[in-house]
């Protein structure tokens, strides 16, 4: 495998991660040019990132100690690095379609970590996956129930405009019934008072 815009070489059991990867399995068949020749060329994946797949791959654990990029690693808080390389994992389970690796990252970013609704990362999903993603129904359910009115309105505007109407979509959705009858509750308070004629 080459990888990256360096081609750095990477050499891999083809069982193993034609296993893993609908991406690799087709990609080492007879009928693309990459499986005859076994040289399979990944020039926008980063290496460090493509070795932390490797641990997926061999080792079934998600390791992203290894991924390292500027970019991201600039981020504030230790949180926000966190969950972009995880994102960052997942957005290449993606790319190679490994169902698996993109389950264990939703999995653990819904129970081990503060999914922090950074713009950056948001902005990142909403570019590189597809309207339907899992991933960008678990961002817009994160805002919904786990996020503060505070946290969100603060950065409403640095988010993709399509995430924010999709939260605002879900919340009208999470409107209980018995909410909505309240509405017409408060008539009162919304009628001008009106002067009285002499």
């Amino acid at each position: 495998m080459l990888v990256g815009p360096s081609e750095q070489v990477f050499t891999v059991h083809k069982e193993v991660i034609c296993a893993k990867s609908k991406f690799f399995r087709a990609a080492c068949s007879e009928r693309w040019v990459e499986g005859k020749e076994k040289k399979i060329k990944l020039p926008d994946v980063e290496a460090s990132l493509f070795r932390c797949y490797l641990v997926w791959v061999y080792g079934a654990k998600i390791d992203v100690e290894r991924f390292t990029n500027e970019e991201i690693d600039n981020l504030s808080g230790g949180v926000g690095v966190l969950v972009a390389k995880y994102l960052e994992l997942y957005i290449l389970g993606d790319v190679l379609d490994d169902v698996r690796l993109r389950n264990k990252v939703l999995q653990t970013l819904v129970l081990d970590t503060k999914t922090a609704l950074y713009p950056q990362t948001v902005a990142r999903v909403w570019e590189k996956t597809p309207d339907n993603s899992p991933v960008r129904r678990m961002f817009v359910d994160r805002a919904v129930l786990r996020t503060s009115r505070k946290y969100f309105s603060a950065y409403m505007t640095e988010y993709p405009e399509s995430f924010v109407q999709q939260v605002a979509v879900a919340l009208l959705q999470e409107v209980p019934t018995q909410n909505r009858q309240i509405f017409t509750a408060k008539l009162p308070s919304y009628l001008e008072p009106v002067e009285q004629e002499d």
